[in-house]
């Protein structure tokens, strides 16, 4: 599969962006080649029918009031985001998990110039819970993950993030984005984000976008589709830890750090 990233910069004269990019997509499909198309989508529902995934908000930068941007918009569902998409997925845009390289000739004033920075030295925007909510959010949301960072030059927490092979199981995970949700006040305090998975589990990503750390619960009767788990005793699974944790009864609860998550799997006990 080869993937295109179509942007919209620098639009030509005489085009519409809905009309450039479907006018691509029906190129690449004519190939006969499989392709994944991306593209910045202009907020019609045409964008389910024209590509593989489209981004759905700004351009996702390196830094938290940019994430928690994101984040934001993504609370509410859109109408252009369609009932289920048949081609394509919303987009988030990129993730920069554990920073860019630093080396200010990395790729260099010059293009290429002599970079990349040496192995694992990084210039970093977020802080590491930053960088853990933002996965953790992205991959719940299910639409795709692009990596902004060299793969050749990681660090032990880029390895740590990137290759979780749990979180990337709920990431791949067949039900879709549509049932991705946000339960509780959605408050400045506290965000409850669940995903049902299709061994009758759940994802949940307990998020504070507060200034400071916050305790956040998530009652399993409140969970869409898992209704039948009120007053339940469940298992729970911290996923970054990759550890089970007490099984729990109704609820569970976490102190979570200023802009942090915690990322847990719930399954019957």
């Amino acid at each position: 599969m080869d993937f295109v990233k179509f942007d919209g910069c620098d639009q030509p004269e005489g085009f519409t962006a809905e009309q450039l990019t479907c006018n691509m997509s029906n190129a690449l499909l004519n190939t006969g080649t499989d392709f994944w198309f991306n593209f910045h989508c202009w907020h019609t529902d045409t964008c389910a029918k024209c590509g593989t995934s489209y981004r759905v908000f700004d351009d996702h930068h390196d830094e938290w009031k940019s994430t928690s941007s994101v984040i934001k918009f993504m609370q509410k569902r859109e109408p252009f985001w369609g009932p289920d998409p048949e081609g394509g997925w919303p987009d988030m845009d990129f993730v920069y998990t554990g920073g860019q390289g630093c080396n200010h000739t990395d790729p260099g004033p010059i293009w290429p110039g002599p970079g990349p920075s040496p192995p694992g030295v990084r210039c970093p925007g977020q802080t590491i819970d930053e960088y853990v909510s933002e996965f953790s959010i992205w991959a719940l949301a299910g639409g795709q993950i692009v990596i902004s960072s060299d793969p050749r030059n990681m660090t032990a927490f880029q390895k740590h993030i990137w290759f979780n092979k749990e979180v990337i199981a709920v990431f791949k995970d067949v039900p879709s984005f549509k049932d991705v949700a946000m339960i509780g006040d959605g408050g400045a305090k506290a965000q409850v984000w669940i995903r049902p998975t299709s061994d009758g589990g759940c994802a949940v990503v307990l998020h504070n976008p507060n200034e400071a750390s916050a305790k956040i619960t998530v009652t399993f009767g409140d969970i869409p589709k898992r209704s039948a788990w009120k007053g339940k005793m469940l298992n729970v699974r911290d996923l970054w830890a990759g550890m089970d944790l007490p099984a729990a009864s109704g609820s569970y609860s976490a102190t979570v750090p200023k802009h942090g998550s915690v990322m847990i799997k719930l399954t019957a006990a």
